[in-house]
């Protein structure tokens, strides 16, 4: 009901867009010309695509490798060189997991 009173209250003045104008909008020379044109601009997409998200994996570990190095060092002023990301999530997750079935002894476990 909100919907349709706001769209009374302030109307749609411009023009709305529908497929066929986005299909317009594609340049001819952008078309692939045929289907070995189509299949191969298809797979250097599709490899562009795949080395980007390794990429992204690799700098995402490097970044937690990254972490739990300094909080292994922070952890070593305290006398707790083993602190690491991995260890506070379990710390901050166990409850959850507890509240999910898994016995108290491994919910550090499956919390981290």
């Amino acid at each position: 009901g909100g919907l349709l009173f706001a769209k009374l209250m302030v109307p749609e003045t411009e023009q709305t867009h529908d497929k066929d104008d986005a299909m317009k909008l594609i340049a001819e020379e952008d078309r692939p010309a045929n289907v070995i044109d189509a299949a191969a601009s298809g797979a250097a997409s599709g490899m562009q695509l795949a080395l980007n998200v390794g990429a992204m994996l690799l700098a995402f570990i490097a970044l937690i490798a990254l972490l739990n190095g300094i909080l292994g060092g922070i952890g070593g002023w305290f006398d707790y060189p083993q602190l690491s990301l991995e260890l506070i999530l379990g710390w901050v997750f166990s409850p959850i997991a507890f509240l999910i079935g898994v016995p108290w002894s491994e919910a550090m476990t499956a919390g981290s």
